[in-house]
């Protein structure tokens, strides 16, 4: 159930917060005052944006209210040839150092992706992070028995022909699944969360993202996590809940090596319509 402290000397009654609210459970009431009426606070999806939108901080949505120690910096918008800049020198990273990643690292990537967006707000995107090379390959090699099992049960599989390559890396001492990084994050939601598998992807590359703001490189794990998808034991190993589905998966570490330039890609197509 939500509710709105209303700062009345502050509030300028300009219906902001009103015009705004994603659910349309906000009203005028009395004096010209905005509120949640009772019968519209279930539907509420506590988004924030009548406390964001507000130009005189008179509004206060309380869902977790010890977060909302004072006031924050205001984020400005990156000048575009930075980002772009940012996204362009963005590589998937294979090569990594044995250095892991440490916690508070990790806790200020992941205290920063709770404002990736969600359906309906839900915020249901759950994380695992598998920490040390030796541990990550404990789970890769479960994967690999994956590929063993494709290779002797399954010859016409589209996998047969990365099986091989697989198995024969992983007795060399190397790893396919996850290029020998130091940590393997995967994320998972509800089977019934509708947008799951779409808020998961979106996480996962903010999560990507803001690794490459700190100087951690990623790769997205494509085999891995096919593997947890298509492999029991893999699923059981990793404790993932039986009523949750796994999202995707991504490797990440310290680079082994710096990347000096960017590479040429095919120009992106795009139609316009109407055609001007």
């Amino acid at each position: 159930m939500s509710k709105i402290d209303l700062d009345l000397k502050k509030c300028s009654k300009c219906g902001l917060c009103i015009k705004d609210c994603p659910a349309g459970v906000m009203a005028t009431g009395s004096g010209g005052f905005p509120e949640i009426p009772e019968s519209r606070k279930p539907f509420c999806i506590r988004c924030g944006h009548c406390e964001a939108v507000c130009p005189t901080s008179a509004l206060t949505l309380q869902f977790r209210p010890a977060e909302k120690t004072g006031e924050e910096p205001k984020a400005s918008a990156l000048p575009p040839a930075q980002l772009e800049a940012f996204l362009r020198y963005r590589r998937s990273i294979r090569n990594y150092k044995s250095d892991t990643v440490p916690r508070d690292e990790l806790d200020a990537v992941f205290g920063a992706l709770k404002h990736s967006p969600t359906g309906g707000n839900s915020q249901g995107i759950k994380w695992l992070v598998v920490n040390g090379k030796e541990e990550v390959r404990k789970f890769t090699g479960i994967a690999v028995d994956w590929m063993k099992f494709i290779k002797e049960n399954d010859p016409e599989a589209k996998l047969k022909f990365s099986a091989d390559n697989f198995i024969k890396a992983h007795e060399k001492g190397e790893d396919l699944f996850c290029r020998n990084a130091p940590h393997l994050a995967i994320n998972y939601y509800s089977a019934l969360n509708g947008s799951g598998a779409t808020d998961a992807i979106i996480a996962m590359t903010q999560f990507e993202l803001l690794l490459s703001s700190r100087g951690i490189g990623s790769c997205w794990g494509g085999f891995f996590i096919m593997a947890i998808k298509s492999w029991k034991p893999l699923q059981t190993a990793l404790e993932l809940p039986e009523d949750f589905n796994a999202g995707y998966a991504m490797m990440f570490g310290y680079p082994s090596f710096p990347y000096h330039s960017v590479p040429r890609r095919k120009m992106v197509q795009v139609r316009y319509f109407p055609e001007r």
